[in-house]
């Protein structure tokens, strides 16, 4: 993991004594190198290999019941003992549990130390502290990984402000995350020299036996119009052991038309229907029940679902809506078009170049004047 971070020095508190400097209090992180949150995770989908020994974290939704015919099928097992996996599942939620962040600025810690030497030559806090930390050998950490000093606020680094009117050099105050050095130790533990991959991997492979269709669509409206709750439970069911990417488009239209119903279920803290929501990241009410169809555009190009299919199947319920909210008195919606800006999977070749624009309208709409 050493080339995703880098080994900081954070000084937390300056003590200062009748304006002297008498101690620096400090800690050792590994800060990310990059922001994206996909950084653990392998490239490719997870193809089961006879013997694989598969370790999930303990933020993964994977419904546990569902995997024995998977593991019997391929001949896997399922192991609670990290060391002995030599796969890897973890979730969206992995990093952010063990993740803290802050702002602050950094420098070199090479840069600090001919600076210190130069400005407090024969300040005890200083020389202590550059003793301390000049020969720093941390467990799992490679030599070879860049040290810096990020300092906590403008505050603390204006402390070194000095009547030699030296500056000390550092960048502009700036967000970091960063795994302490414990949590560090326990995520290399855990991931080092194994193949890692979101649980969305195995989900698909779990759930792929039904796939909903128009007729199936039409059949789970009418369920879930019903205030019935043994009906309301048995379509929930229903959708979550459903194929989720075959099924995507439906699942979330029903998701937009029933999602405070569902939330509102005590049927949604199920197991598998957690693992449904957790695929498509609708982890709260607001997220289930305000979907529009914008935001159903946004989640099928997140998973790389946006296929011509899905398209027709989204274009009519798009008119209808367009014409049901149409509030002029003399124009009229005849048609509507896709926004070329939006990437549309195609059917026949998955390696059409993709063009991402979220910023701009997904639908637009044609009107023609009727008032001559």
């Amino acid at each position: 993991m050493n080339d995703v971070f880098e080994k900081v020095i954070k000084i937390n508190e300056i003590v200062k004594t009748n304006n002297i400097i008498t101690g620096i209090s400090y800690e050792i992180i590994m800060c990310f190198i990059s922001d994206k949150t996909n950084i653990f995770y392998n490239s490719n989908d997870y193809k089961p290999m006879l013997g694989d020994n598969l370790y999930f974290s303990k933020d993964c939704s994977v419904p546990r019941f569902k995997l024995k015919g998977f593991c019997e099928k391929h001949q896997v097992k399922i192991t609670t003992n990290s060391d002995k996996a030599n796969i890897v599942f973890i979730s969206e939620k992995f990093i952010d549990e063990y993740t803290d962040s802050d702002w602050g600025s950094t420098t070199d810690y090479t840069d600090f130390i001919t600076f210190a030497n130069l400005v407090f030559p024969n300040n005890k806090a200083i020389l202590t502290f550059i003793n301390q930390t000049s020969n720093l050998n941390l467990d799992n950490v490679s030599s070879s990984v860049t040290t810096k000093i990020k300092f906590n606020s403008y505050r603390i680094k204006n402390s070194f402000a000095n009547t030699k009117n030296i500056n000390l050099k550092a960048s502009s105050n700036h967000h970091d995350k960063y795994y302490s050095i414990d949590n560090y130790d326990t995520i290399n533990k855990m991931l080092n020299g194994k193949k890692v991959y979101n649980q969305n991997n195995i989900l698909r492979l779990i759930n792929d036996s039904v796939i909903l269709n128009k007729d199936s669509y039409d059949e789970l409206n009418k369920i879930l119009d019903s205030n019935d709750h043994h009906n309301i439970k048995l379509a929930m069911e229903l959708i979550a052991n459903c194929d989720y990417e075959k099924s995507a488009v439906y699942i979330l239209l029903l998701f937009k038309s029933y999602g405070e119903k569902m939330w509102n279920s005590g049927n949604r803290a199920h197991v598998n229907f957690k693992a449904l929501t957790s695929f498509f990241n609708l982890s709260s009410k607001y997220d289930m029940s305000r979907l529009c169809l914008d935001d159903l555009i946004v989640c099928l190009k997140e998973r790389n679902l946006l296929s011509e299919e899905n398209k027709s199947i989204l274009m009519p319920i798009a008119f209808k809506e367009m014409q049901n909210n149409n509030r002029f008195d003399h124009f009229k919606i005849t048609d509507i078009k896709f926004d070329n800006n939006d990437t549309v999977i195609d059917d026949k070749n998955d390696n059409e170049e993709e063009e991402e624009d979220e910023d701009e309208e997904h639908l637009e709409m044609n009107e023609t004047d009727e008032d001559n």
